[in-house]
């Protein structure tokens, strides 16, 4: 059913369907309401109109930005997930109108970015665009009647490595480490391959965290939300050498 009312000289026609988010426009004249409004209601009842534009949300990339600001920057470690996110909302698939994205836009991205990065990689992308959505839909009130995402295969991940360096990898890596302008790069390096820290655990450690005697980090916060100890033993360095480098 369609309601129209002027203001300001022109008339807002809206378009209401049960089991459908409402569609409004604005026009010059009324005649031209009643015209797109009759084809509107007829698409909805074909099932041809699927996802209307709002306002605020002209297409994936401004979705995108919202979750940015207000969801990512309050996870740990969101600065990552920020990283993942610029870099979709510079590929063409973030300029897609809200009322135009399919799975196919989803899936082209998709290919594309196997081409650059691995599979691990693009599952989190696509996760990242997943939630994104979901969250526009049922909270921001984003006039989306699916997710399209869902609609997309995702890529197998490779397998996880599954052996230590070998001796003769050993040295060379870290002869590689030693001409980066870090100072830090070369025990950071030597530090994970001996405890198999990650990353983010590794940069958050400071000097209450160590323990020098017992040879124990000790981990305040990790990637599951647990704490826990990890131990450390260089045969080829003292901890203290290392840590102070």
């Amino acid at each position: 059913m369609a309601t129209y009312s002027k203001r300001n000289h022109k008339w807002c026609v809206q378009v209401r369907k049960a089991n459908h988010p409402n569609i409004s426009k604005t026009f010059t004249h009324k005649k031209e309401a009643q015209t797109w409004a009759y084809e509107i209601e007829r698409k909805i009842d074909q099932g041809l109109v699927l996802e209307i534009s709002h306002p605020d949300y002209e297409n994936l990339g401004e979705i995108l930005k919202r979750y940015k600001s207000e969801i990512t920057f309050t996870k740990r470690g969101g600065h990552l997930e920020a990283y993942r996110l610029a870099k979709i909302m510079r590929d063409p698939v973030a300029e897609k109108k809200i009322s135009e994205l399919s799975a196919m836009h989803i899936a082209n991205y998709r290919n594309r970015r196997l081409k650059e990065v691995s599979a691990c990689s693009v599952v989190k992308e696509l996760t990242l665009i997943s939630l994104s959505i979901d969250i526009a839909r049922k909270e921001w009130g984003v006039p989306m009647r699916s997710n399209v995402v869902h609609d997309v295969k995702k890529p197998q991940p490779e397998r996880g490595r599954d052996r230590r360096l070998s001796e003769e990898e050993h040295p060379v890596l870290l002869r590689s480490c030693s001409k980066s302008k870090s100072l830090w790069l070369t025990p950071l390096v030597i530090l994970a391959i001996e405890t198999g820290m990650r990353r983010g655990e590794l940069l958050s450690l400071t000097w209450k965290d160590i323990n020098l005697d017992l040879q124990v980090a000790h981990l305040d916060m990790t990637k599951n939300g647990f704490k826990r100890r990890c131990a450390f033993k260089f045969q080829s360095h003292h901890p203290t050498q290392i840590l102070t480098s």
